[in-house]
């Protein structure tokens, strides 16, 4: 008689089906504790809208000089047709930021703006928002 052809018992590769689902059992599940559960689902929200608040804050826009903190500047690129700009730090030529305190103006300051880095001077970056042609000098 050839194994498993004829044979009447159950056999699954070479086990007995009864020691197969013996091995297979899986575990009891572990009693839920649903105060952690649901603290972890709140602070997982937490979370996620600061990113969101965090990185929205960074790619807002502008209206003028009142929507930025003290010292930064509402601008964008001169030939921008967005309504809005973009709050920055002023700096000199050379990257070192210089805060300006001076009366914040109602509208976006217009400054040259650049298509490419290498429109900018060295050291500093073309920063576009997205699906935008012109941006501003950044460092």
């Amino acid at each position: 008689m050839v194994p498993g052809v004829c044979d009447t018992s159950p056999q699954i590769f070479g086990y007995h089906a009864k020691e197969y689902t013996k091995r297979t059992r899986r575990p009891a599940p572990k009693p839920r504790n649903e105060k952690a559960e649901t603290m972890r689902a709140i602070s997982n929200a937490v979370l996620i809208a600061g990113a969101i608040l965090f990185v929205g804050a960074a790619y807002a826009g502008c209206f003028s000089d009142f929507d930025c903190g003290y010292g930064n500047k509402c601008v964008k690129a001169s030939r921008d047709i967005n309504i809005t700009g973009v709050c920055v730090t002023p700096s000199d030529k050379f990257g070192s930021p210089r805060p300006d305190y001076s009366a914040p103006k109602p509208e976006p300051s217009k400054v040259r703006g650049c298509s490419f880095d290498t429109d900018c001077d060295i050291g500093f970056s073309c920063m576009k928002r997205n699906g935008q042609i012109y941006g501003i000098c950044v460092k």
